[in-house]
């Protein structure tokens, strides 16, 4: 397991707390105390900036650095092909720890999401979505990550691996 989406999880939940605006932060299930006291230290290094860049705001600070979300590409379109699931919600994670300002909402990432589904993923998405308001069947990001995973991600990719590499002989 890799825990870099997570270290970025922590800093960002920090930093959003520290901010004004609390954020569960849901942690790995992890298992050594190592890494989870690294995961508590990322939170607080988010939680230490979000605090000093709220004193040089409310203090009229003229040096308040402006973040700017880095340049990410966006993903691909994803069309149900189960291979490519991995890669599109990696895609998305990037995208989203990228710029905590426009994807703040669990609504604003599953319409981002949701975008960019195309063919048999598309249809699928079409029935969870309120047409006359926008709204969708899906209380958060999360929600609708794991519905995505449960509808198109490989459901045994060990078994997968295997099977590919006896068809390598």
């Amino acid at each position: 397991m890799t825990l870099l989406p997570f270290i970025i999880s922590a800093h960002n939940a920090g930093l959003l707390t520290a901010r004004g605006r609390p954020t569960t932060f849901n942690f790995p299930t992890v298992n050594t105390l190592a890494a989870q006291a690294a995961l508590w230290d990322y939170y607080q290094q988010g939680f230490n900036y979000g605090l000093t860049l709220s004193f040089l705001i409310d203090n009229g600070s003229p040096n308040v650095p402006t973040p700017r979300a880095p340049k990410i590409n966006e993903p691909e379109s994803f069309h149900g092909t189960r291979s490519k699931f991995s890669k599109f919600m990696t895609r998305l994670a990037l995208v989203f720890s990228s710029d905590l300002t426009r994807y703040a909402t669990d609504a604003a990432k599953i319409a981002y999401a949701a975008s960019f589904l195309t063919g048999s993923a598309a249809d699928w998405f079409e029935p969870h979505l309120n047409k006359t308001s926008g709204a969708t069947d899906f209380s958060s990001y999360g929600e609708f990550a794991v519905a995505l995973k449960n509808a198109y991600d490989d459901p045994d990719i060990r078994a997968t691996a295997q099977r590919k590499l006896r068809n390598l002989k």
